[in-house]
């Protein structure tokens, strides 16, 4: 197993505390392209599409060295690829932090495997890593101070619309109740403008960043124990459902996909079902775009990759992380970010926190048809776009993240 995936020469700072917003953001040294022939006889022009995306990731960006997966008995059931899964990240045990880190490098080592097939392990590998920074709300806290001030005020309106009363005025006791009156009631947008302006009047030498810091620092503080719970326990269970279906694939295909099903029970088959026939289109796809019919081809995968998105929120996410802590969904609904379009060369972009709240209700992160429709329509199609037009970007990033979970003990 490779230490150093990346190389001592290699511009990442691999020294430096993992921030997935800051490696989602970093621009990285691409060297300059091979000057290779590519061997045409016999080839279709799916084969050269096929060739050209892999001559891109091998000369934009130094590949990590991966490991052997564990190995596997003949016919392997679904235990043996679960526990295949959780070797990969040294169990469920130990602090959650860690742990997903493990899970976010997993998920990257899985898509290097094979880009094509395993774009949704590409895309939960930047997820998992923003549930990661989730966690720590020292980090929340100052990514917001770093907020650009337009959108700060954004969020800020928004929180003083919503946020109970009694928690503005734990945070800010020296504010008159009749300022957060009127910022909760219905009236025209500029005499709530004026009441933030009261606001900061009456807290000279603060800006609105500290404002919205200090109200989101102390929700965060009050439901610490119970948001890395829920953050921790929606993290895993994604993982110990799909990351096995997964290694199914990477073992042997849709076929072996197929065998697997029909040794399950039918509680199993309910689980395994919906994730077999997302990659029975992933998989029609990336033959379709081997045969030279790229734009059918790109549907099918699309349509893989939208199923497996509708199964990770609503089967597994919505019961286990949002259903038991609605109070607590409601309060970090404000944190939601994934305004992508801004920037097409990253993924995610740490000043585009306002972009949930501009198009969906403040309380609507709990709601599984709207998060699946952020991240499907939203998310997906950046990230489809990021991986077609910066091979090498992405190849840095998730070599990063194996980094990262290697270093929190990942054994990939």
């Amino acid at each position: 197993m490779s230490t150093d995936p990346i190389g001592t020469n290699d511009p990442l700072n691999i020294t430096k505390p993992f921030d997935i917003l800051d490696i989602l953001t970093r621009p990285v040294t691409v060297p300059a392209q091979e000057n290779i022939t590519p061997q045409t006889s016999g080839v279709t022009n799916g084969d050269h599409i096929f060739a050209a995306s892999l001559l891109r990731q091998r000369t934009e960006s130094r590949l990590p060295s991966l490991s052997p997966l564990p190995s596997l008995p003949p016919s392997p059931t679904l235990n043996d690829y679960r526990n295949q899964a959780l070797s990969l990240i040294g169990g469920t045990g130990g602090d959650v932090r860690q742990r997903n880190a493990r899970i976010s490098g997993a998920y990257a080592d899985l898509y290097l495997r094979n880009p094509e097939a395993f774009r949704w392990p590409g895309a939960a590998a930047y997820a998992s890593g923003q549930v990661g920074f989730a966690m720590d709300g020292a980090r929340i806290g100052s990514m917001i101070a770093n907020l650009p001030t337009d959108i700060a005020e954004k969020m800020l309106y928004k929180v003083l619309n919503e946020v109970p009363k009694e928690i503005l005025k734990a945070v800010f006791p020296e504010v008159p109740d009749q300022v957060w009156d009127v910022l909760q009631s219905s009236v025209p947008e500029f005499v709530k403008q004026a009441a933030v302006k009261t606001i900061l009047a009456t807290l000279p030498g603060v800006g609105v960043n500290y404002v919205l810091g200090k109200i989101v620092g102390y929700v965060v503080e009050q439901n610490a124990g119970a948001l890395t719970q829920m953050l921790a326990n929606g993290n895993i269970e994604i993982f110990k459902n799909i990351y096995p279906a997964c290694l199914a694939y990477q073992n042997g295909g849709i076929a072996e996909m197929r065998r697997l099903e029909t040794t399950l029970s039918p509680a199993e088959v309910r689980r395994f079902q919906p994730i077999r026939l997302a990659f029975e289109d992933i998989d029609r796809g990336i033959n379709l775009v081997k045969s030279g019919q790229q734009a059918a081809g790109e549907r099918l995968i699309q349509q893989g990759n939208r199923k497996l998105i509708d199964f990770e929120q609503r089967v597994v996410a919505q019961p286990i992380a949002f259903d038991p802590h609605p109070t607590l969904t409601y309060l970090i609904s404000p944190l939601a970010f994934g305004n992508l379009a801004s920037d097409p060369t990253n993924f995610s972009d740490p000043s585009t926190l306002d972009y949930f709240w501009s198009h969906h209700s403040p309380n609507s992160i709990g709601d599984a048809n709207q998060r699946v429709d952020w991240i499907a329509n939203e998310i997906f199609p950046h990230w489809y776009t990021q991986r077609a037009q910066q091979p090498g970007l992405v190849n840095s990033n998730m070599n990063e993240i194996i980094t990262r979970g290697r270093q929190a003990g990942g054994h990939y």
